[in-house]
């Protein structure tokens, strides 16, 4: 049996007459149907849709976007420059160790004035440097090096405030606490619960003057040469160490306490732990501060 016997035999040389009402009839011969017959006409990009600048380049154009940066930069500069300020110019070095991987971040960036808008007119330069030491693994260290600036950008004050240094603080610790929280967040949705934690220790240049935010035992040391030539380390930072009385003040005000271990032993794995000092919670280990170790933390702001 054929199973196509019942098909009309083909009249494709033959018009075909498709009756829609009776009124109104269509002939076809030959049509082919196409899938994009119903697509509007391509039409050229209206003004709207690409605006030209003064050169008569696109406002997209790569080249453009370099000189337009390049044109900030020399402004910057320019102020920078009129009121006297220094250039700076920032670098690095790391050494993994014996860990398998490296868990500790940086972020140098010397001009940070074009990652903010709104600033005040009265602020010429902005720059800022970063170091993160992780423990526990290097999520929590490489995710602070990737946002904890932004947030700082985000939450910089705007335009002309009153008291601009009070403005600067309360912009750091905020940053610092959207940055623990937004993390903490993202590891609690993984299985397991990601235990990365990191100090973390930061310079925010305003012009002349340098804002240090710490967490943990990680320091910012101000190299000062003397007037006989030799240099000499200033200490811009306290670390958050159960070894400091403050710190062990803290932890015990949290409900935690601290206690001396066998000499010469330390928490491993937990920052601000080393030396011989344990620190316990009610119910858990209890670290100093530190972003991320969800599970070994007391809480505390930026200092």
């Amino acid at each position: 049996m054929d199973i196509f016997g019942d098909l009309p035999e083909p009249n494709a040389d033959k018009e075909t007459e498709v009756e829609i009402n009776p009124e109104t009839s269509i002939s076809e011969k030959n049509v082919e149907v196409s899938l994009f017959d119903d697509l509007p006409a391509e039409s050229t990009p209206t003004c709207a849709e690409v605006k030209p600048v003064s050169n008569g380049s696109k406002v997209d154009d790569p080249e453009v976007r370099g000189q337009k940066r390049k044109a900030e930069d020399d402004t910057c500069q320019a102020q920078v420059a009129a009121k006297g300020l220094s250039s700076l110019v920032g670098y690095a070095a790391g050494r993994k160790g014996e860990r398998e991987e490296m868990q500790d971040a940086h972020v140098i960036i010397d001009n940070f004035t074009e990652q903010l808008s709104c600033l005040s007119p009265k602020i010429s330069r902005l720059a800022y440097y970063g170091v993160y030491d992780g423990h526990g693994g290097k999520r929590a260290s490489f995710y602070t090096a990737d946002n904890l600036h932004k947030n700082i950008a985000d939450k910089f004050p705007k335009g002309d405030v009153l008291n601009m240094e009070k403005e600067i603080k309360k912009c750091l610790i905020e940053a610092f606490k959207k940055t623990d929280e937004e993390f903490l967040k993202e590891a609690s949705q993984h299985k397991p619960v990601w235990k990365d934690g990191t100090t973390a220790v930061c310079i925010l240049v305003v012009d002349d003057v340098m804002y240090i935010a710490n967490l943990g035992d990680s320091k910012a040391i101000l190299c000062r040469r003397k007037e006989d030539g030799s240099l000499t380390g200033v200490p811009l930072t306290k670390d958050h160490s159960p070894v400091q009385y403050e710190e062990r003040q803290r932890i015990q005000k949290a409900g935690g306490s601290v206690r001396q271990k066998a000499k010469g032993s330390h928490c491993a794995g937990k920052v601000g732990c080393w030396g011989s000092w344990k620190c316990r919670g009610p119910s858990a280990m209890v670290s100093t501060s530190a972003v991320g170790s969800s599970t070994h933390r007391t809480s505390r702001g930026a200092s």
